[in-house]
């Protein structure tokens, strides 16, 4: 028994190294696994760092975009282009980029990648993330979250930006109003 275990154990060692995964750095797939690191490099201007890990399908990666920021959502696109010839093994890609976000102020922030075909041109969301500059529920910056900062949010609840009573410490979605997002964020980290 362990003879013919260990001789189909090695005759698949040997089938793998033959057909091995490797890493490369080109092409998209249809079934992908997407990382983002969130980081500010020393003058405080934020990134984000997506890293994308996929099965080659017969596409390749051709370049990255940034797309225009809707207030605090981001978003930017992996663009993909056909490949030439067959495609008859899985290779794993990977592809690392680093997307500047700016001067951020303290709040909470969306980023999304989308994915676009070179020829067709249609962009598809693939993968959101959401982040946290600073401790934006701490909204009096007392180093706590309590009653106090669930109350000046809500003063400013139904407020915009051009209202009088808009408080912009309070907006922690930095979306230009007030709403029972921000509230429910701040509750969230009640106690904290």
């Amino acid at each position: 028994m362990k003879i013919r275990f260990s001789a189909i154990l090695i005759s698949l060692l040997f089938i793998l190294s033959f057909f091995s995964f490797h890493v490369v750095n080109t092409s998209i797939a249809s079934f992908w696994y997407i990382d983002f690191e969130f980081w500010m490099d020393g003058n405080q201007t934020a990134f984000i760092t997506v890293t994308l890990v996929f099965t080659d399908t017969g596409y390749n990666l051709t370049g990255w975009e940034p797309l225009p920021r809707d207030f605090s959502n981001f978003s930017g696109a992996a663009h993909f282009g056909d490949v030439e010839g067959d495609v008859f093994a899985q290779v794993i890609c990977y592809e690392s980029h680093d997307f500047s976000l700016g001067q951020l102020d303290e709040g909470v922030y969306t980023f999304t990648l989308l994915g676009v075909h070179d020829e067709v041109g249609w962009y598809h969301a693939m993968e959101t993330t959401v982040f946290e500059v600073g401790f934006p529920a701490d909204i009096n910056d007392d180093g706590k979250v309590d009653i106090k900062d669930i109350a000046i949010v809500a003063l400013a609840y139904g407020t915009h930006n051009l209202d009088p009573k808009y408080n912009p410490d309070a907006d922690i979605y930095c979306d230009g109003k007030i709403d029972i997002r921000d509230i429910a964020f701040t509750a969230m980290h009640y106690g904290e």
